[in-house]
């Protein structure tokens, strides 16, 4: 699953000053959606923007391919690049508590499908 978000070069390299300006743009340069990866990897920087595009009520409602919903691009990119264990524990606590049970249950089966980060949902 990890290449559902890879991490694009030209935006590692920009600072937070930078991600932050771009991402915040109506069309931001490289897609809004490719920011997750680097935001997760730089997850002690970015906790507050991460978790609010977890719980914005837009993004648990809006579907891009399919069944992926807009919240889970964030949460997938925290699981597949956070360094930190407790940090990827958090946000998987975050949403028990803060998802409505059908969104985290399509997250749940989602993640179950993929021998890495099913052990999150277990």
């Amino acid at each position: 699953m990890y290449d559902i978000i890879p991490i694009k070069p030209e935006i590692e390299k920009m600072s937070d000053h930078e991600l932050i300006k771009n991402f915040h743009l109506p069309k931001p340069p490289h897609g809004k959606m490719n920011y997750y990866a680097v935001f997760a990897k730089r997850s002690s920087n970015f906790k507050d923007l991460l978790t609010e595009e977890i719980l914005n009520n837009e993004n648990n409602i809006q579907s891009i391919m399919g069944i992926i919903k807009v919240s889970w691009l964030p949460l997938i990119s925290i699981l597949c690049y956070a360094k930190d264990e407790d940090t990827k524990k958090d946000f998987i606590n975050l949403i028990r508590e803060s998802w409505e049970d059908s969104n985290l249950k399509d997250f749940t089966n989602y993640l179950l499908k993929d021998d890495q980060l099913s052990k999150y949902v277990k």
